[in-house]
């Protein structure tokens, strides 16, 4: 009876830097299908530039987003909305563990803009940590009885106007620090060494920009 010749898997056949190409290309094939139409790997392997690159681009970005303020009134309505938030934020402001500091901070910063806008009117302005505070500090307003119930009433038109300004300025701190985070991602990538993309929906037709397909690794 003739012996069978034993088959050897191609891999056994490679050299330790042909696996290791292969490995790289699996798994960047794994996470293309994985993640198709939201972001995907390069074959081409990242460089030292692209390393320096992603890591200058998500500091600047942070360092944009950390150092932004935004107009939260006018200096023509500046003093009144100041007033309405300094009330809120002694009134109705909820706190826990060590939420207090938030409270006294924002009541402390309040109080010096007023006794300022009395010596020269300017619009209210609040950096990123102030707006994301408010945001929180409006966002559920909560009362107990008729009387507080009322009151809100009184008040109600107020509120929600100041609210859509927060509101409004809080999505697009939200959506810029999604970005952000995707540079941070980028900039991990690279320094893992790998070319990592987004999809964007900028396509000159309108098509979304999708990554490469698993055939790139043949060529």
């Amino acid at each position: 009876m003739a012996n069978k010749k034993k088959t050897v898997p191609v891999e056994n056949n490679l050299t330790e830097d042909e696996k290791k190409v292969a490995e790289r290309v699996s798994l960047i094939n794994q996470y293309n299908k994985e993640n198709e139409g939201q972001s995907y790997l390069d074959f081409e392997p990242a460089t030292e530039e692209d390393m320096d690159k992603a890591k200058t681009d998500f500091e600047e970005a942070q360092k944009a987003l950390n150092t932004k303020t935004f107009t939260i009134a006018d200096k023509a309505n500046a003093k009144r909305v100041a007033e309405f938030l300094k009330n809120w934020n002694e009134k109705y402001a909820a706190w826990e563990r060590d939420q207090w500091v938030g409270v006294i901070k924002f009541n402390n910063y309040i109080t010096d803009f007023l006794a300022e806008f009395a010596k020269e009117e300017r619009d209210l302005i609040v950096d990123l940590g102030a707006l994301l505070y408010l945001d929180t500090l409006m966002m559920k307003p909560f009362g107990v009885g008729l009387a507080a119930a009322k009151e809100m009433e009184s008040i109600d038109d107020e509120y929600n106007k100041i609210l859509e300004v927060v509101d409004d300025y809080k999505k697009k701190a939200d959506e810029e620090s999604q970005a952000i985070r995707k540079k941070q991602e980028v900039w991990a990538a690279a320094c893992a060494g790998f070319r990592l993309h987004f999809v964007t929906d900028d396509a000159a037709d309108g098509t979304k920009v999708l990554g490469p397909v698993e055939e790139n690794a043949e060529k």
